[in-house]
């Protein structure tokens, strides 16, 4: 086995050095790219359905990109040597793997809280005194660059009330942000109206910055980031996730959206999501808590990216400090996942289970058999291994494909499906169906979490809606933290009652009430 790496460029280096050259090799390029995901493979009524449904990925004008000619594609994407090819057993043959033990750390927050820390406390883990600094700089920076009429610097007191009243509006829907100063007693909100007059909160949102514009790269330099704007927050978030919690042993790589329709540099449009505009973010979450461990912001094609296709460069990055050898199992759906990729996590002591799309490199040739397909009844699956991988074909309403080195070939499960009249079947199905629906979720979750009290608000300027929503995705892991740890509270001796534990309206209520203090402006 691999001994761990922790130089990204050696990581890169062994990775690359083979590039799965799959048909989706070409979409890399940029948000301009079309994506499209084959045959719609996936059942329309379980989880299992998210990895292969059709998608399509446009230039941010809407207008979609022709594919490259054959012999333009081979020039972009010519590897350096081949991948060798997977000697794969007779269909159905049995063969027999152990789900791998897990050598990693205790998961959950690597710091004991307090028995009945306030909300507070795990929040300010998370978003780090680093970053209030950060933003009391960058708004009053911003604000005598501009000039700003009758400016008063903020401080870090301000900015933590203004943070949590942007909790506070988004806990009590507040439609309009000026009926909280309203005369009219029905839409107005006077306890909100305390913090701040209304000129000087439209003075910090207007104002409120996280960089130097004047310290910005020109687009014609080769320093130049697209993300300059939000990098300072990214890198510190990013961090902090990361140091505060100790992922279990199952991980899920899965995408984001962050609505937004405006002039965007980095705008997708991805018609078959619930949220077509936006940013896309590519993340990594606990498969058992649904915690945001880590993420990165879609730019478009990076100039000095190094060969290979976008989708296993990005499981490569978020994965990067779990090549451990400590028996991570990574799910993913099958935009990400093919045979290549988890034969080279396999190398780094890192397992994968995902979705797998039928037109991939080195994918069984018996299992494309049409015949063979066809006569598949709802529950009947086909297999097929090799080299310590397992491909299954599962009928449910469709076709599905599934990729695992830690299930074996052969055995038996149902999972559940609701009819049309609201009943429940139960489906026979193979193990790695049920655990891929169960696992594979974690980014969906927190992000169901964080659309009951986000903080949705429009603003022509494009990076808002992203900070707004990295504020949203600290309080639901400081949330989910909280839970953990109560978990911990409530284990084994106690020497003092433990209060109830609250819900997430609970802990976001009690965040407000501490971020915004008795301050008043």
């Amino acid at each position: 086995m691999a001994s761990y790496l922790t130089d990204m460029d050696e990581i890169h280096r062994i990775i690359f050095e083979a590039p799965d050259s799959s048909d989706d090799s070409w979409q890399s390029s940029s948000e301009d790219s079309i994506r499209s995901s084959g045959s719609d493979s996936e059942s329309e009524n379980a989880q299992t359905t998210r990895g292969s449904e059709q998608e399509a990925q446009f230039s941010t004008s809407g207008t979609s990109r022709q594919r490259l000619p054959a012999q333009r594609q081979r020039q972009r994407s010519l590897p350096v040597q081949q991948d060798q090819q997977t000697e794969w057993r007779p269909i159905n043959e049995r063969y027999e793997v152990q789900y791998p033990e897990f050598a990693g750390p205790e998961h959950g927050p690597t710091f004991d809280f307090p028995v009945d820390s306030d909300p507070v406390i795990f929040f300010d883990k998370l978003f780090t005194n680093e970053l209030w600094e950060l933003l009391v700089i960058e708004t009053n920076r911003y604000a005598r660059q501009n000039n700003v009429n009758n400016w008063q610097d903020t401080t870090k007191e301000e900015i933590r009330c203004f943070i949590g009243f942007l909790f506070g509006i988004s806990i009590n829907k507040v439609a309009e942000i000026n009926d909280i100063w309203s005369s009219d007693w029905v839409v107005a909100c006077p306890a909100f109206a305390c913090f701040f007059t209304k000129d000087r909160f439209w003075a910090l949102w207007t104002n409120i910055h996280l960089a130097d514009n004047e310290t910005a790269p020109p687009k014609e330099s080769p320093a130049f980031d697209k993300l300059y704007k939000v990098r300072p927050i990214m890198k510190i978030l990013g961090k902090s996730f990361k140091e505060n919690f100790n992922l279990g042993q199952n991980v899920s790589v899965d995408e984001a959206m962050v609505k937004g329709k405006g002039r965007n540099p980095v705008k997708q449009y991805m018609p078959a999501k619930p949220i077509k505009r936006g940013s896309k973010l590519w993340c990594i979450g606990c498969s058992c808590c649904a915690y945001l461990w880590d993420f990165q912001l879609y730019a478009g094609k990076e100039d000095n990216a190094p060969e290979g296709v976008l989708s296993t460069r990005v499981v490569c990055n978020l994965c990067h400090p779990l090549l451990d050898d400590k028996h991570h199992v990574i799910y993913m759906d099958n935009f990400f996942s093919s045979v290549a990729l988890c034969k080279k996590l396999k190398g780094f002591g890192t397992y994968s289970v995902g979705t797998l799309r039928a037109n991939r490199k080195d994918y069984p040739v018996a299992l494309n058999n049409k015949a063979l397909l066809k006569k598949l009844k709802r529950g009947d699956y086909h297999t097929v291994s090799g080299e310590e991988i397992t491909i299954t074909v599962w009928k449910d309403t469709k076709e599905v494909s599934f990729i695992s080195n830690v299930h074996s070939s052969r055995g038996q499960d149902t999972v559940s499906r609701k009819k049309k009249d609201g009943s429940v079947s139960k489906i026979p199905a193979p193990p790695v169906v049920k655990d891929y629906n169960a696992n594979m979720g974690a980014i969906d979750k927190n992000d169901q979490l964080k659309k009951s009290y986000a903080i949705d608000r429009k603003s022509k300027r494009w990076w808002i809606r992203i900070f707004l929503h990295l504020l949203d995705i600290c309080r639901v892991n400081s949330f989910i933290m909280y839970q953990l740890s109560y978990v911990k509270w409530n284990s084994g001796p106690m020497e003092d009652e433990v209060a109830p534990i609250l819900n997430q309206k609970e802990f976001s209520s009690s965040l407000v009430k501490s971020l915004c203090g008795t301050f008043t402006n």
